[in-house]
């Protein structure tokens, strides 16, 4: 069974993911799965954990922003291919209510997307997922 996910977004430096695994281990939150991605500056940090809403709680209380859409792509060319994933998903009846570009650069770019039906959307978009 896949456990709840949590995306944070920070500046990317050198100690990020130590600092979160530290703030999220003294609260004894264990993340169970970790996935990083970068671009424009931008780290998207992508785990598992058991208590998301914990998680959220503590390391926004950290000065760690946290991103709620559920879903999050990395694209090449995302301009362009986000109406390609807007088209597929209307095809899987599937409702796109919104999407943000969290970081973007010329050849690739980092997009969450707030879906009606978010596990739908994942199995159909897993060749992009953070």
């Amino acid at each position: 069974m896949k456990m709840p996910t949590i995306v944070v977004v920070a500046d990317e430096r050198a100690g990020l993911l130590s600092d979160i695994s530290y703030i999220l281990g003294k609260e004894g939150i264990r993340m169970e799965s970790v996935g990083i991605e970068v671009a424009g500056g931008k780290a998207v940090v992508s785990m598992e954990v058991r208590d998301t809403h914990k998680a959220k709680t503590v390391l926004t209380k950290n000065g760690f922003k946290t991103v709620d859409q559920g879903v999050v792509l990395k694209l090449p060319d995302y301009f362009s291919k986000i109406d390609d994933i807007r088209r597929t998903l209307e095809e899987e009846k599937i409702f796109l209510k919104e999407w943000t570009l969290i970081s973007g650069e010329q050849d690739k770019g980092i997009v969450a997307l707030e879906v009606d039906k978010p596990r739908k959307a994942l199995r159909l978009l897993c060749d992009f997922l953070i």
